[in-house]
């Protein structure tokens, strides 16, 4: 059996909410554990890692930060004030966040007993992480840059010498580089 330890390093709440905002991070922790009692025994799951959220806070319309379970690593986006009802014709449906690093797409989740989640995928399944050290320092590095925003100019100079990419047409038409 693995570490089940439901750790949660949460950022310091800056809000009045902040104590129902750590109510809603821990509901997250506990109703991923007992998720992991279903799943235990299927082959994704890494017995040495641990339930685990990493630095949520207030972002945004919602709560932000990482979950990190024995088969996957991802950016969760709670909203708030909590959805409690799912559509279920929604689930898997994407929204792109605007994060200080860039946008990226979270997919709409959820369930009867956390409500409406956003979620975006770091690392799935975990079979690369030996230990959960490893595994908290990658989020906790993950989530720092995607929420420092890129540095001014950084952009400008990792593409001045970018090749350019065809567009399909040209592709498909047998020229490498489109002359419009």
């Amino acid at each position: 059996m693995g570490i089940d330890h439901g750790m949660n390093s949460a950022r310091n709440f800056a809000s009045p909410d902040a104590t129902r905002m750590e109510q809603r991070v821990q509901a997250l922790v506990a109703r991923f554990h007992e998720i992991a009692a279903t799943v235990r025994d299927l082959p994704f799951y890494n017995e040495r890692l641990a339930i685990e959220t990493i630095d949520f806070g207030p972002f945004d319309d919602g709560i932000l930060g990482v979950l990190v379970t024995p088969w996957f690593m991802n950016l969760m986006l709670l909203p708030e004030p909590p959805e409690l009802a799912v559509d279920w014709n929604r689930i898997g449906q994407k929204r792109l966040v605007q994060l200080p690093r860039g946008p990226r797409h979270f997919r709409y989740g959820g369930d009867e007993v956390l409500g409406v989640y956003w979620l975006h995928s770091l690392h799935s399944p975990m079979s690369a992480f030996n230990d959960q050290a490893r595994v908290s320092q990658v989020a906790r590095t993950t989530l720092e840059t995607l929420m420092t925003p890129e540095p001014a100019g950084a952009s400008a100079v990792a593409t001045a010498g970018t090749p350019q990419r065809p567009d399909r047409r040209a592709f498909l038409r047998g020229r490498l580089l489109s002359t419009r």
